[in-house]
């Protein structure tokens, strides 16, 4: 079994697929009022920062590198990102969208609770989203399971404005593979 084995490499990024992580790193870390120009603008400054540390033989242009570049420059900009490996990063981006610039109302903790439970639900039931009346329903297995008291619109009205899942017709989804 040893010999089936198969060898992968991290390429270094190219100029287009540099800009394309960071403007989802960007759109990752919005804040609310983020505008697309807003995020454009934020992607291309933190482009020109990094393409300088590259050019200057600062940086290697791997992935992994690079985000790593990027939460430095995020975290001395008075962000609540720490520092840490890049599993900690990928979940520093989960708790900013969460986090909404404090303004909403319910625990990111209880939120973060929930959304595991919903990947747990849809990794185990081979689907990529369910119906916004079974995602009521987890929530109400949820809040009877942590004595949640935070009400039901409230709470999944905030889940969804955290850009992490959102309504397609009437299901409800991760927006993005990778967040699920």
């Amino acid at each position: 079994s040893i010999l089936g084995y198969q060898t992968y490499s991290i390429e270094p990024l190219g100029h287009l697929k540099r800009y394309q992580l960071i403007e989802k790193w960007c759109y990752l870390a919005r804040r609310a009022g983020d505008d697309y120009a807003v995020l454009s603008r934020r992607a291309q400054q933190l482009d020109d920062l990094i393409a300088h540390a590259i050019g200057s033989n600062l940086l290697p242009t791997l992935p992994a590198m690079v985000l790593l570049c990027i939460q430095q420059i995020e975290s001395s900009q008075d962000s609540p990102l720490a520092d840490g490996s890049f599993g900690h990063l990928y979940d520093a981006l989960i708790t900013r969208n969460l986090w909404n610039d404090g303004a909403g109302r319910t625990d990111i903790g209880a939120k973060r609770k929930f959304l595991s439970l919903f990947a747990h639900t849809l990794y185990a039931s081979e689907k990529d989203g369910m119906p916004y009346s079974e995602w009521e329903a987890l929530y109400d297995q949820y809040a009877d399971d942590y004595d949640a008291a935070y009400p039901r619109y409230t709470f999944l009205r905030e889940v969804l404005d955290s850009g992490l899942v959102s309504k397609s017709g009437d299901n409800v989804i991760f927006r993005y593979r990778y967040a699920y």
